[in-house]
């Protein structure tokens, strides 16, 4: 950390002042002053100008100090947060997805079946978003907003009039639905990546 102009200014001034209590021994010897009294002057002065510049140092750097700490604290109750929502996205994940039901159900069956309720998983991208949005990194945040997108985007009214229009707006939210789940994960994993420093959550 660089010296302040104050610190500096401190520094210069008690320079200034040891060359004065210098001359001023001087000065008072040559008007006939002993040389024990001119130096018990000279070192009051020179005591006097250290703890001067000791303290204005020590309030400087003590009031730094207590900035830093602030920050410190901050950061820590930000990365709390962090951690809280981690946790509160892999459950989310987690109650998005459906038990599987068969073995032949595959990835894609799974996604189809999250979009017959993505006006819930809508809402709670919301919710999550309105707790921990603003505390999270931007990368986390530009994925979370594309899987509200896409939930939002699933959600817009369709004209049904067949059994067709029904069969094609399932396959569309479940198109979405997929996008959104997406994007998730990898909101999930660059998440990790900022508490964790690595991901550690699977599929």
């Amino acid at each position: 950390m660089g010296w302040s102009r104050q610190s500096l200014l401190l520094l210069w001034f008690s320079k200034f002042h040891f060359k004065m209590a210098e001359y001023l021994k001087i000065f008072l010897t040559n008007l006939g002053g002993t040389t024990v009294g001119v130096l018990g002057l000279g070192l009051l002065c020179k005591t006097w100008i250290s703890a001067l510049v000791t303290e204005g140092i020590k309030a400087e750097y003590g009031e730094v100090l207590e900035i830093l700490k602030a920050r410190l604290l901050n950061d820590a109750k930000i990365q709390d947060k962090r951690v809280a929502a981690l946790v509160s996205l892999h459950v989310l994940l987690i109650d998005m997805m459906p038990a599987r039901e068969s073995e032949d159900q595959d990835w894609e069956d799974a996604v189809m079946i999250v979009g017959f309720d993505i006006s819930k998983h809508q809402a709670s991208l919301q919710t999550f978003d309105k707790e921990f949005g603003i505390l999270l990194p931007e990368s986390v945040r530009s994925m979370l907003s594309e899987a509200r997108n896409a939930a939002n985007d699933a959600n817009i009214p369709q004209s049904i009039g067949s059994i067709e229009d029904v069969r094609g707006n399932m396959i569309r939210k479940g198109s979405f639905a997929r996008k959104m789940v997406d994007a998730l994960m990898e909101a999930r994993q660059e998440l990790e990546k900022d508490v964790f420093g690595r991901t550690v959550a699977v599929k």
